[in-house]
C-alpha cells in the first residue's frame, strides 16, 4: 500500500521556517469586523407569493408529468431569487471585477450590518 502512496500520493513541501504563509480570504482583507458587530444574512432565495406560486407549482408538475405520467407530484415550495439580493451581488461582483479583470466571481452569501 505504500508503495501506491508513493507513486501517487501528494508529496510534500516543506516550507523553511523563517517563511510563514498567511491564509485569508478577500473578504477577511477587505472587511476587518469590530468586537461587539452583528450581522444579519440575507437570503438569497424568497418564497414565490400568492397567484404565481400556483401558477409555477402547476406548470413544474405539467413538465414532470410529461416524463413520467404514471406518477404523482407534491410541491412543497417554490422560490425565487431576491431581487435585493440580485442587485447586492451585481454591484459587488462589478467592483471586484474592476479590481481584478481576469478573475472569475460567485457570492455564497450576503450580511447587512444591523
Amino acid at each position: 500500500m505504500r508503495w501506491w502512496q508513493k507513486i501517487f500520493g501528494k508529496k510534500e513541501e516543506k516550507i523553511p521556517e523563517n517563511k510563514q504563509v498567511v491564509a485569508t480570504s478577500f473578504t477577511e482583507q477587505v472587511h476587518n469586523k469590530e468586537p461587539g458587530e452583528q450581522w444579519c444574512e440575507i437570503p438569497l432565495f424568497v418564497e414565490v407569493e400568492g397567484s404565481q406560486r400556483e401558477l409555477a407549482a402547476v406548470i413544474s408538475s405539467a413538465i414532470c408529468a410529461g416524463d413520467a405520467p404514471d406518477s404523482s407530484w407534491q410541491v412543497k415550495s417554490i422560490k425565487q431569487h431576491n431581487p435585493d439580493a440580485k442587485v447586492i451581488s451585481l454591484i459587488a461582483a462589478s467592483l471586484a471585477a474592476e479590481m481584478y479583470p481576469e478573475s472569475q466571481w460567485k457570492i455564497h452569501s450576503i450580511k447587512e450590518k444591523i
